[in-house]
């Protein structure tokens, strides 16, 4: 083993020095050699499995801090978010005092995670948010907070959707609040950084955005090394990424925004109406009958159900262009804030009917279609 991990590690490191109660652990050393040993080798990979009180996160800590650098990022990447913060609040800072050279740890949460400004300014004129207490609790938090993370909150906002970052909504650069923005606050901190924590949906995200080709919107900075702990994950959080998702609520609920908005532009709301009941025969076969997941293309009867459902799609989706349409027509009299929110309802309205599009009229052997029931909540759609 490097005398450069057993010194932290080993009898009388440093880490029994900085950490009262600990004790040197054999497998803990081993884990440790074969991250090191995978680290140096050119392509190399190590799958390690490691019971509870080996101290993994140190094994693979150590000999990542090794490797990494700001040029040479190392992502450390787990299934949940409580071990993502395990390892910012605790694993980490502990390593930081022992550590002979200083280094940067920066957390990277979804987009969804982080308050957007352009959003929450357009709500602060909405008739939902006057008198809201939390809302009026957001407002002064959104004012001292250095993150916008939505786990600094000690409440549960039930609109936060409303005013959480989101890819549709999203201006980058040219947004307004652009210089304040949490979520690219966030960016530029993991550019500095050398280690990246992260968790397998979003480093699977990323992924995907890189495959697609996106290069402006990916959201990792490039990286030289990957730790994924929690690994028996990976599968599920990988489909999950690659895959396409759609709610039985998602266009209710999109068009509850457009329907709050509509009363500052010149909507035709009938439309709207169309676009629900359309989408409500659409999920009408998929209604719960006792089995939490199922096939679509079984659930639609086979075949000639899913031809039937692919022309309700069709027809949804002429909708949703002319909604989309209509949106894009409309006149926001130099008002900004109204200007940015149609703008985003519009790349929802687009990106809806891309993704139905996609779900069902794929035909490859390579996907599946398949949809969950959750109670209380709307009917996920075909994955």
């Amino acid at each position: 083993m490097p005398s450069a991990i057993t010194k932290y590690l080993g009898a009388g490191g440093l880490l029994t020095r900085a950490l009262p109660g600990f004790a040197p652990r054999p497998q803990q050393i081993t884990v440790a050699a074969a991250v090191e040993a995978a680290m140096a080798a050119r392509g190399g990979v190590a799958l390690i499995e490691a019971g509870t009180g080996v101290g993994k996160t140190l094994a693979y800590l150590l000999p990542a801090l090794k490797r990494a650098a700001p040029e040479r990022k190392v992502v450390i990447s787990t299934h949940t978010l409580a071990l993502q913060g395990q390892l910012a609040e605790k694993d980490v800072p502990l390593v930081q005092t022992v550590w002979p050279k200083r280094f940067e740890a920066a957390v990277i949460k979804g987009r969804g995670n982080y308050l957007c400004l352009q959003d929450y300014d357009a709500a602060t004129g909405d008739l939902w948010t006057v008198g809201d207490p939390q809302f009026g609790e957001i407002g002064r938090w959104s004012r001292t907070t250095e993150t916008g993370d939505v786990a600094e909150l000690a409440f549960t906002y039930p609109d936060w959707a409303d005013i959480r970052a989101n890819a549709d909504t999203c201006k980058g650069s040219e947004c307004r609040f652009f210089g304040h923005c949490f979520y690219y606050k966030m960016r530029r901190a993991a550019q500095d950084a050398s280690i990246l924590l992260v968790n397998h949906a979003l480093f699977f995200s990323d992924l995907v955005m890189r495959a697609r080709g996106e290069a402006d919107a990916k959201i990792l900075p490039d990286y030289s090394f990957v730790v994924f702990d929690e690994a028996q994950h990976l599968e599920t959080a990988a489909a999950a990424a690659f895959g396409v998702a759609f709610s039985s609520a998602r266009l209710p609920g999109l068009m509850d925004k457009v329907r709050r908005t509509a009363r500052q532009l010149d909507l035709n709301l009938d439309r709207l109406k169309a676009i629900e009941a359309q989408a409500q025969a659409l999920f009408a076969p998929f209604t719960p009958d006792g089995r939490p997941e199922f096939f679509v293309d079984e659930a639609l009867g086979g075949r000639d159900g899913l031809l039937a459902a692919r022309t309700q799609v069709s027809a949804l989706g002429i909708l949703l262009d002319g909604l989309a349409t209509d949106l894009l027509k409309q006149d926001t009299g130099g008002r900004p804030a109204l200007k940015d929110r149609v703008d985003g309802l519009r790349r929802q309205c687009v990106r809806a009917k891309e993704d139905l599009t996609l779900l069902f009229m794929m035909d490859h052997d390579n996907f599946v279609r398949w949809g969950s029931h959750a109670a209380g909540r709307g009917r996920r759609g075909p994955a």
